[in-house]
């Protein structure tokens, strides 16, 4: 048996604003396999999707296939099949080292790639750039990110897709009239009006986001009113690492037939915005568009896209995948180009199907969530991230990347402009205006006739609630449904009741592995945990006494439906949250009859509280409004108010004018009245004024190092080396001083799936010193014995401390 070793290397140059990283250290395998014996060969370094942070050399297989002649065909970006141990995993060309800037160790035995998979790199020169910059500064594996950013079919080691199906009416479909379909073939009628108004045909995964169902497309393909279609296949040939892949011929548009229907007329403030943003096009600038709930962001994006070029491209990334159809119906009524759609809610054929259509350039708009931001495109010149304060933007497992940041870097990267939407920036967007990073552009009134709701503080101390409600509150809803008109009460807590406990005895029914109590789902007579997802039947006495006494304590929107049923019994009840609505369909199905128009109470959580359009809600009521007030977490008053005025702004949005309740037994507390008496961007200097004082971010950068393990003190152990590491590192170079580290500590919640968790907080006011102690502290961490025994991860600028 030989045994062989696999050299390492390091991840290419960082830029000036992060230090050089140190010399990884090797990684030895064993594997009996017949190795090549070391030639005069150039040396392939290649990531895997492995946890090890650091590069692997190979050498190129025996014979290269077309269109590889030589070597110097091979672009960084390509796939490769390697041997791994006693595996084959799918790799990916960083670098081709030749013989001559080749360290020779005899020490090592290379191993031979066994085959190259792609003729053209995954990814072009700009964007395999920023997945580097992104393996740098977040400190993970490049073999990791790069895996992340690809469908899994081609991490798989799947053919890149050159063609994508859809559909597009026939002459018989443009030409038949829609009244002859009968009163039951209403979801056909629609179908076929849609590909009327798309004459070059719509592909299937845009079909699904509209909510056309296959049984649809069946039946209209039976009929001979549409046909299944493919986009054109393109020629496969090698091209250069720094430019991207284009079609061999792309479809021409002119501003005149981009157009299905005509722009809106903006006022004064959108038209400004437009225009300054309109001028900088072509060019690297972040814009905050920083306008009120209903002020028309979304016309301004869509303006902008009408704006470009012919042949670029837009990245449209939104926070949630229940916004997703409503944004993709939003543009397909404006825009006659093909869409794409690309998030977790799609089938792994759809995805690359997005992918595809993104990296030939045949998308010329792309609208997705977190994931899409590392998407390739042949030509992108515009980036628009809405809700760019919403924390699903940030990654909280594994690679916890920022959408939002690799998204300002990917556009600087590519020269294009980007603009961060909201109603209720970030802290840190805000702060980046006054340092002139970004150029902030207000809207302060409502689109059209609308005007903001009226927000009012109802204080419930000294109120007898009815099922969680003040009696003031069920007037409001009795006059809003006797005026016709929709109300809508929300409530971020899922489920019947947060807490079940034994009236006698007072047992409370704790989780058995986390610390956290079960919440009640009645509706499937559970108790489920959410922090880790363990069931159990609902119990029908307590496992302590005996006593059948059992009460709910709390509300959660199951529980509020139930009693509101009870409250309105002859009211249509609408609930959206994660446990109502499952899949886009359900989602659809609820939110049409919000559309409707005929009065109704809708009861959701945040999944409602951004972005969704519901022009007969006049009336919303929010139940618990002091859910936050009192939090560990330092950004928890900046997310309560954002939440508050996002839900806020669901209401009023036609020629209806909107009220908004606040119920809270801490009507004095300061959160609460400078946000209203005051708005959100007083509130937020004054929130960013504290920051500065408690040193705090923006102001300061972190990094949050977490431990777990089924034993406390082996994940304990792990992060006190990393301190004494640390300490040891700042006496040794006199530039790190200014980093500190705070820990390790017990987390919050110590106790989830099992597992103890501790952390290490580590804090710095320059973000080069923080990124310098890291590159020499984590490959310290990777090479400690309890590294392997205990699980861990980096999160670099977290926004949960929990």
């Amino acid at each position: 048996m030989t045994k062989t070793k696999l050299r390492t290397g390091d991840i290419s140059k960082k830029p000036a604003a992060l230090p050089t990283q140190p010399q990884q250290t090797q990684y030895q395998q064993t594997q009996s396999q017949q190795t090549q014996p070391q030639q005069e060969s150039a040396t392939l370094r290649c990531a895997l999707a492995v946890t090890l942070n650091k590069l692997f050399d190979y050498l190129p297989p025996p014979h290269l296939p077309p269109p590889h002649t030589n070597l110097s065909t091979l672009t960084p970006g390509i796939r490769l099949e390697l041997p791994f141990g006693t595996r084959t995993l799918i790799g990916y060309l960083v670098e081709v080292i030749s013989p001559t800037n080749r360290k020779t160790d005899e020490s090592f035995e290379l191993k031979a790639a066994v085959r190259i998979i792609d003729a053209q790199p995954l990814w072009d020169s700009p964007l395999l750039h920023c997945l580097q910059w992104s393996s740098r500064y977040y400190h993970h594996s490049l073999g990791d990110v790069l895996a992340a950013a690809i469908p899994k079919k081609l991490r798989l080691g799947e053919a890149i897709a050159s063609h994508t199906p859809g559909f597009r009416a026939t002459e018989t479909g443009h030409s038949l009239l829609l009244e002859t379909f009968k009163k039951n073939q209403s979801k056909q009628r629609d179908a076929l009006s849609l590909f009327r108004e798309h004459p070059d045909g719509l592909s299937t995964q845009v079909l699904k986001g509209l909510g056309v169902t296959s049984a649809t497309l069946k039946n209209l393909t039976q009929k001979a009113l549409i046909a299944p279609f493919s986009l054109p296949k393109f020629a496969a040939k090698p091209i250069a690492s720094n430019t991207s892949l284009t079609p061999t011929s792309t479809p021409t548009s002119t501003p005149s037939s981009i157009l299905k229907e005509a722009p809106l007329s903006l006022n004064e403030e959108q038209q400004n915005a437009l225009t300054v943003i309109r001028d900088h096009l072509q060019t690297f600038k972040c814009f905050l568009l920083d306008g009120i709930t209903g002020s028309g962001k979304t016309e301004v994006y869509l303006q902008l896209i009408q704006a470009l070029k012919p042949e670029q491209q837009t990245l449209v990334l939104v926070p949630e995948i229940t916004l997703a159809p409503q944004t993709v119906k939003r543009f397909t009524q404006r825009f006659n180009v093909p869409i794409a759609l690309y998030h977790s809610g799609l089938t792994e054929t759809q995805k690359l199907e997005s992918w595809t259509q993104a990296k030939l350039g045949h998308a010329k708009i792309l609208i997705g969530t977190r994931s899409a931001v590392f998407l390739p495109f042949a030509q992108l010149g515009l980036i628009i991230i809405d809700e760019e304060h919403d924390p699903s933007f940030k990654q909280q497992d594994r690679f916890a990347y920022s959408a939002r940041d690799v998204g300002v870097y990917r556009a600087q990267q590519l020269n294009a402009t980007i603009v961060l939407g909201s109603a209720t920036p970030s802290l840190e967007s805000l702060y980046n205006c006054q340092q002139g990073r970004y150029q902030q552009l207000t809207l302060r009134q409502r689109a059209g006739t609308s005007q903001p709701p009226k927000i009012r503080l109802i204080d419930i101390r000294s109120q007898a609630l009815q099922h969680g409600l003040s009696q003031t509150v069920i007037d409001k809803i009795k006059a809003t449904l006797a005026d016709n008109k929709q109300a809508m009460v929300f409530l971020n807590r899922r489920g019947y009741a947060p807490l079940m406990m034994c009236h006698q005895c007072g047992h409370n029914f704790p989780c058995p592995n986390c610390d956290a109590n079960f919440t009640v789902h009645k509706k499937k007579q559970l108790l489920k945990c959410h922090h880790c997802l363990f069931t159990q039947p609902l119990p029908t006495q307590c496992p302590k006494c005996d006593s059948t006494k059992l009460d709910y304590i709390g509300h959660g929107t199951e529980r509020i439906e139930a009693d509101i049923q009870s409250l309105f019994p002859d009211t249509q009840t609408v609930r959206i949250d994660r446990d109502m609505v499952r899949t886009q369909a359900l989602l659809k199905q609820q939110l049409s009859l919000l559309e409707s128009g005929q009065p109704l109470i809708l009861i959701g959580t945040q999944m409602v509280s951004k972005g969704h359009h519901f022009p007969n809600v006049t009336f919303v009521c929010i139940v618990d409004a002091d859910t936050g007030l009192f939090s560990i977490d330092f950004r928890a008053s900046e997310r309560l108010a954002q939440m508050t005025l996002q839900v806020a702004g669901r209401a009023g949005r036609a020629e209806h004018p909107g009220e908004v309740w606040l119920q809270t037994r801490q009507p004095s507390h300061p959160t609460l009245t400078t946000l209203l008496s005051q708005g959100y961007a007083a509130f937020a200097q004054t929130l960013l004024e504290e920051r500065q004082l408690t040193q705090l971010p923006p102001y300061q950068h972190l990094a949050l190092l977490r431990s777990e393990s089924q034993r406390p003190a082996l994940a304990q152990e792990l992060l006190t080396f990393c301190v004494q590491s640390a300490q040891q590192l700042m006496q040794q170079d006199n530039s790190l001083s200014s980093v500190s580290a705070l820990g390790p500590v017990a987390a919050p919640m110590e106790k989830r799936a099992g597992h103890s968790r501790y952390q290490l907080l580590l804090q710095a006011e320059h973000r080069p010193q923080l990124h310098k102690l890291l590159d020499r502290l984590i490959p310290l961490l990777e090479n400690h014995s309890l590294a392997r025994k205990v699980r861990w991860r980096l999160d670099v600028d977290p926004i949960e401390l929990y």
